[in-house]
């Protein structure tokens, strides 16, 4: 016996007839016959009576579909819901991000979520923090990972984690001495350095301090992609200032590195597109999270959530 007897059973009784009902059905008389034929012998009782006019249900008939019918449609009812929910599910998601999150784990996002969801089609668009909240408010990307000079707002966003900046020049250059040592902007307001433009909030944050301090720095050049840290150091007249995630670990030793002080904080933000999350935006979404603590317990990421 399955669901599917049931429902025969049903529209036979509603026709009152087996050839209208098979019709109703689009099967042949002999395979609805022989469906209850298989139930009658499943429930060991006769449900249909059979006359000249047609047929009708039994005593028997009449309290087995009483008691079944509704508890058959039903699950019926949500193998209906269930199946059309799964083909509207999108089958690709959209990711947009800076390079200060690309880079260091893009690799390792990308691969934990589509280990998960083999059948999803991931893609990822880079970009400055503006660019990426302007892909958000398009509807041209379902989850933005950005960054801020400041903390995210409770209402549009969410926190990721923040990283503390850190100022890096090449050792043979006219950099000041005493790596690992903190270091102010005054110090290196005659420091020729690289930074990105002031459309990135690294460049705003970096100014916003540097502003509070009364210093001017010294930019000997400003790029809207991440910084080349490798040419620093050949080239001794400039530094720069980022986030330690950003300088590859085979490249540290040979660079100065300083954290700045009073601590100047990046934010790394989340948010959703217009459309509520799905739920492959919030697995997603679960991914890069456990990605950043991953990161930050085995040091590929600087900072804290």
């Amino acid at each position: 016996m399955d669901i599917r007897s049931i429902e025969i059973l049903a529209t036979v009784a509603e026709a009152g007839s087996l050839s209208r009902a098979a019709t109703m059905l689009a099967l042949s008389q002999p395979t609805l016959s022989r469906e209850i034929r298989l139930l009658e012998s499943a429930l060991g009782t006769r449900v249909l009576h059979r006359t000249g006019r047609g047929v009708h249900l039994t005593d028997d008939g009449r309290a087995f579909l009483h008691r079944v019918l509704p508890h058959a449609r039903a699950i019926l009812e949500a193998k209906a819901d269930f199946v059309e929910r799964a083909r509207s599910q999108p089958t690709r998601i959209r990711l947009g991000w800076t390079g200060m999150i690309a880079n260091p784990l893009g690799g390792r996002i990308v691969k934990a979520f589509t280990a998960a969801y083999p059948d999803v089609e991931m893609v990822t668009m880079g970009g400055s923090s503006t660019h990426i909240q302007q892909l958000l408010d398009a509807g041209m990307i379902d989850i933005g990972v950005f960054n801020s000079e400041r903390k995210a707002h409770p209402h549009r966003q969410s926190h990721l984690l923040w990283a503390p900046l850190y100022f890096i020049a090449p050792p043979d250059g006219n950099a000041p001495a005493g790596n690992g040592e903190a270091i102010g902007l005054p110090e290196i307001a005659d420091q020729p350095l690289y930074l990105h433009s002031r459309q990135h909030a690294l460049r705003r944050a970096i100014d916003n301090a540097a502003r509070k301090q009364g210093t001017s720095l010294t930019i000997l050049a400003q790029t809207d992609e991440v910084l080349d840290l490798l040419a620093l150091e050949t080239d001794p007249r400039a530094g720069t200032i980022l986030p330690l995630s950003l300088v590859p670990p085979s490249t540290r030793d040979k660079l100065v590195i300083r954290p700045i002080r009073p601590a100047i904080k990046i934010y790394y933000c989340m948010a959703y597109g217009p459309k509520a999350p799905t739920e492959l935006s919030s697995a997603l979404s679960a991914a890069i999270r456990q990605e950043i603590r991953l990161a930050l317990g085995d040091g590929a990421m600087d900072g804290a959530v």
